[in-house]
């Protein structure tokens, strides 16, 4: 047994699938890792060792896949220049292409064969996967290794999907290589003839005699009378039936909140560096900053109260950090390294769902874009904390902070990045009965899921402490986060961290409690070795 596993390096992958090319294919089909080694071989100094490792690689049976969960991104039409014409940049006309993605995370995809790696072509199969920088798109960078041995694959946040004879469920017609497909991509390719053609005409144009010239000008003629030999899109004809391992109908579908999964990142572009226990502050002066911007005829949705002043019963406008934590939680005693030191990046703006894209434009557009519809950028007032200058977000390659698939993306396990706010004191004492408290808890939590549209939750862990790297105490202290106050000005709720467990994956954001349009309750979908126990 030996598996090829590929981790997306910019956790994203752009490939267009061979039968719908708007969508995204996910999980990569063998037949594409396989030409994208070959691709890999001819491109770094092909060795023959190498070719007879790809012919022995295509004859083997379909792999196993392990992939994790992916988001898939709305695809957009955009313009570009072709480069099938030799002539200026500005001369070259532009037409649709289209670059399907999807956000799959920092787990690699696996992808195992029941059979033993011959001696001979292990070291050469490993020179190959070193060699692969991309699967897809350009920008589709991945890192790729052999592991002999199969790696654990318990993560919720994985599917499985296996080559089937007959489908039962859930299944997919997948590209699989065959003996022979390195020769069809030869021939696709037409390198041997591209070469001859190369060679050919740098001898009419460089060499010393005219005899030289003319024989090469005479066989350019006869042998390649239409010019350049074409190279054609390689062709798999060969497809296999893969069926993802069998789940329950329950646990199948993707569940929803009522917030928009794509919130609007707002990046710090100066100021000073704020950490999340500042996420107060941050949140309240955006909030302002937009209200003066939209002005009194505001709706609903971004002010959170209906025309009488009162507070509105619907969904409404929600602030959040955006900071440099931890993706990962393990609950085994293990203690993994992360860097993460939870100073924030920018913030964000999270949107209902129900709302149309002329609601969006109509209400937030003066204070995101101008009339030419550049970012426009805005400042923030913090107080002794000084003057943030914000903008947003939109650099083809943001960082992951900014990103709205961190925050958004499928997982059955989310982990508070700020302390989720109670909307009620619970009853129970803590001293003299901590299990029946944190039950309570639990419960408390469980209806704020409630009225963000998600079902009671699996199970609930609250603890003082944030489960993820970089994540302050949800206690006041010198780093921790200040408690909220209540609509009074002066109680005080209690608040608490949790990583909480859905039965179901859940697409965020996942934004709980009575802080929940403040910056407070926002929760990270994250990775969870170990299990989750309330």
């Amino acid at each position: 047994m030996f598996t090829i596993a590929i981790q997306f390096l910019t956790q994203r992958v752009v490939a267009a699938n061979a039968s719908k090319h708007s969508s995204v294919e996910w999980p990569i089909h063998p037949a594409r890792l396989f030409m994208s080694l070959a691709a890999a071989h001819y491109e770094n100094d092909p060795t023959p060792p190498e070719r007879k490792t790809l012919e022995w690689l295509e004859a083997l049976p379909p792999p196993s896949i392990v992939a994790p969960v992916a988001s898939i991104r709305e695809t957009q039409t955009v313009f570009v220049p072709i480069n099938d014409k030799l002539t200026g940049l500005s001369q070259r006309s532009k037409q649709p292409r289209q670059f399907p993605s999807a956000f799959v995370g920092d787990h690699p995809a696996r992808f195992t064969w029941e059979v033993e790696i011959p001696k001979e072509h292990l070291d050469s199969l490993r020179s190959l996967a070193g060699k692969l920088v991309r699967i897809g798109h350009s920008s589709s960078l991945v890192h790729c290794w052999i592991e002999a041995e199969p790696a654990e694959t318990d993560d919720a946040s994985m599917e499985r999907w296996n080559h089937v004879h007959r489908a039962n469920g859930s299944s997919e017609s997948v590209r699989v290589p065959s003996a022979g497909l390195l020769k069809s991509l030869d021939r696709s390719f037409n390198g041997e003839a591209i070469d001859q053609f190369a060679e050919l005409t740098l001898t009419a144009r460089d060499a010393e005699t005219t005899k030289e010239k003319n024989a090469a000008k005479k066989e350019l003629k006869e042998r390649f009378p239409g010019g350049l030999p074409d190279s054609r899109r390689p062709f798999v004809g060969t497809t296999a039936v893969y069926q993802r391992e069998s789940v329950s109908d329950e646990t199948d579908q993707t569940l929803t909140t009522l917030f928009d999964p794509v919130l609007i990142a707002m990046t710090r572009i100066d100021g000073p560096a704020l950490g999340l226990e500042s996420t107060l502050e941050v949140c309240g002066m955006l909030r302002n900053a937009v209200l003066s911007k939209v002005g009194s005829s505001a709706p609903s949705w971004i002010t959170g109260h209906d025309a009488d002043g009162s507070s509105t019963e619907k969904v409404h406008l929600a602030l959040v950090p955006l900071p440099f934590i931890g993706g990962s939680v393990d609950l085994r005693g293990c203690k993994e390294r992360e860097y993460a030191d939870g100073h924030l990046l920018g913030v964000g703006i999270v949107l209902p769902r129900d709302l149309t894209d002329r609601d969006k434009a109509t209400g937030l557009g003066e204070f995101l874009v101008d009339e030419f519809g550049n970012s426009i950028d805005q400042q923030l007032t913090l107080g002794r904390n000084g003057v943030w200058s914000i903008r947003r977000e939109d650099r083809m390659r943001p960082p992951k902070a900014l990103t709205p698939e961190t925050w958004s993306r499928s997982s059955h396990v989310w982990a508070t990045a700020t302390p989720i706010v109670l909307d009620r004191h619970p009853k129970t004492d803590r001293q003299k009965d901590p299990g029946g408290w944190r039950q309570e808890v639990g419960d408390i939590i469980g209806r704020s899921c409630r009225h963000i549209g998600l079902p009671q939750p699996k199970s609930i862990r609250v603890e003082k402490h944030g489960f993820l790297p970089g994540v302050p105490s949800a206690s006041p202290s010198r780093t921790g986060f200040p408690l909220m106050k209540h609509s009074d000005g002066k109680t005080r709720r209690m608040q608490t961290h949790a990583l909480i467990e859905f039965a179901s994956p859940v697409q965020g954001p996942v934004i709980l409690g009575s802080g929940r349009f403040r910056g407070y309750g926002f929760c990270k979908p994250v990775n969870v070795k170990g299990q989750v126990k309330s």
